[in-house]
């Protein structure tokens, strides 16, 4: 284990050198002119973003002994980030700062590593810990602010984001698109009859009940209240339609407990495809409109937004 004097940052070895044998680390004290620490870490504090402060982290290793390239891992995060190609010999370390796990770095190449070569990598990864404790972080907060805190989906912002680049993506490759605008039925009943507890448990269990009625490609997002989204690239007409209505069909048979209490739950969808004169905006009026329409006659239904679809594009 290699720790600096404040005896705070700690660069586990977890891959043994030889068969049999977990050497503890010692490698500052192993090192006659070792590298300048102060001026890595202030290079790799130029950016938040872990692929670019690991694309500088490699560069800085190369200058000092030759490297093939490196493998950062999350299991936490699900993060598996890699810079350069994958040799056959490895170095891997797990990496943490005052008792909080940063996850496991593993450098390669293809011949294997002398002692004093480990020496340089041990004192090197001191630089890296206090830039990528700020990165994750950074990451963690910027979910954060996407997500929805009561439901676990996307938030509006983060539907902003995805729409405008599902829109341009399906423009520049002539590819359909659909939007799904879901709002559940007489929500505010719900609330006044069973308390808000209540309404936000038929909030969760339309999210998990309708997030299982889509593809791995489709996303699903609380726009706000009790009004969803559903972008759907890729997909044609019938598609579409049979989502929403698998969505309606679902949402209607669920049987959405709270504290004991059995709450019926129904939802109005309204379904636009792109049109080549759309935008984000535009779509989503679209859809919106479909989604009024269900509401105006009758509830429960699944209504569709007119316009040029995508495929008809000449």
């Amino acid at each position: 284990m290699a720790t600096q004097a404040s005896n705070i940052i700690d660069v586990t070895q977890i891959r043994p050198r030889r068969p049999g044998q977990k050497a503890t680390v010692q490698s500052l004290v192993r090192l006659e002119s070792p590298p300048d620490l102060q001026q890595l870490s202030t290079l790799l504090q130029t950016t938040l973003e872990l692929d670019e402060m690991l694309r500088l982290f490699h560069e800085a290793i190369a200058v000092h002994l030759p490297v093939d390239g490196l493998v950062y891992r999350h299991a936490e995060l699900g993060l598996v980030l890699q810079q350069g190609l994958i040799g056959c010999h490895s170095a891997s370390y797990a990496l943490s700062l005052q008792h909080e796990a940063l996850g496991e770095l593993s450098i390669s190449r293809s011949h294997p590593f002398a002692e004093q070569e480990l020496a340089t990598l041990e004192h090197l990864l001191c630089a890296l810990l206090y830039p990528i404790r700020n990165g994750l972080r950074y990451r963690t907060a910027l979910a954060s602010a996407f997500l929805d805190p009561l439901t676990g989906l996307n938030n509006r912002a983060a539907l902003d984001r995805a729409l405008a680049r599902e829109v341009e993506l399906a423009h520049r490759n002539d590819l359909p698109l659909y939007l799904l605008v879901v709002d559940l039925d007489f929500f505010k009943k719900v609330n006044d009859q069973y308390g808000h507890l209540a309404g936000d448990c038929v909030l969760r269990s339309f999210a998990n009940t309708a997030n299982q009625q889509l593809r791995q490609s489709d996303e699903l997002f609380r726009y706000g209240g009790e009004e969803f989204v559903v972008i759907l690239p890729g997909t044609d007409r019938d598609g579409a339609l049979m989502v929403a209505e698998r969505i309606r069909q679902q949402i209607a048979s669920m049987l959405c407990e709270c504290e004991g209490i059995t709450i019926p739950v129904t939802c109005s969808i309204g379904v636009a495809a792109l049109d080549i004169r759309d935008n984000a905006h535009s779509l989503f009026d679209r859809a919106d409109k479909a989604l009024y329409q269900a509401k105006h006659t009758g509830r429960n239904r699944v209504c569709e937004g007119w316009g040029l679809k995508a495929g008809a594009r000449g």
